[in-house]
């Protein structure tokens, strides 16, 4: 089982080189989120799409809506910021981002696939 796991860890090392390389985490962590909730300019077309969506009574695009900004504020933390930032990824980190990612995986395809409307 834990050379299971060390597969695991070879198979994404390329991937969080990638993302070190590349100055992602610097970037979300750089992300001005009071001047961007201000801005009329990512707000109105939000809130028109948010208001459409409403006014269409598609849930489900609402709901797909705020997974997406979730999960997009939730790689701004600074435990996200902590994974990208280290060289070597152990378990006790990813498992809860694994768990979570599973729950929200969950939650699209029972919207989509097996809830029926």
């Amino acid at each position: 089982m834990f050379g299971l796991i060390g597969k695991i860890g070879d198979f994404f090392a390329p991937v969080f080189t990638f993302i070190n390389r590349t100055g992602m985490p610097k970037q979300i962590n750089t992300i001005d989120y009071k001047g961007l909730f201000t801005n009329p300019w990512f707000m109105v077309p939000l809130v028109a799409v948010i208001v459409y969506e409403i006014y269409r009574k598609s849930f489900k695009s609402i709901i797909s809506i705020f997974i997406f900004l979730g999960v997009w504020a939730f790689f701004g933390t600074p435990y996200m910021q902590a994974i990208f930032a280290s060289d070597t990824v152990t378990i006790d980190k990813i498992l809860p981002l694994l768990g979570g990612a599973i729950l929200i995986l969950a939650v699209v395809v029972y919207m989509y696939f097996l809830r029926s409307e």
